[in-house]
């Protein structure tokens, strides 16, 4: 930063440069490292997308253990319309391996 100073000092000596915009490279500079060191706080965050979003591709890509291609090719004789009520009783869902 001192030698910012010295130079910016030099060449608004020499005319080259007016205070003003030593003023407003100065702030660019540090606006930009501020920004920098902020951003690089959220790498974390996005190792967690980013393993995430593979996670979930993962899962959409992974294939069933029922064929569903398989079902619809055999040839069986099915009712034209089904009537009736479904209940579900004692039912539990949990994910594999937890």
């Amino acid at each position: 930063m001192a030698c910012r100073f010295y130079v910016g000092g030099l060449w608004i000596e020499d005319g080259s440069l007016t205070f003003r915009d030593m003023m407003l490279v100065m702030m660019a500079i540090m606006m930009t490292a501020m920004a920098i060191g902020e951003s690089s706080s959220m790498a974390p965050d996005a190792t967690k997308a980013k393993n995430a979003v593979i996670n979930i591709f993962t899962t959409i890509d992974k294939l069933p253990s029922i064929d569903s291609e398989y079902s619809k090719q055999r040839t069986k004789l099915s009712p034209a319309s089904v009537e009736g009520t479904v209940q579900f009783r004692d039912v539990s869902f949990t994910y594999a391996g937890v």
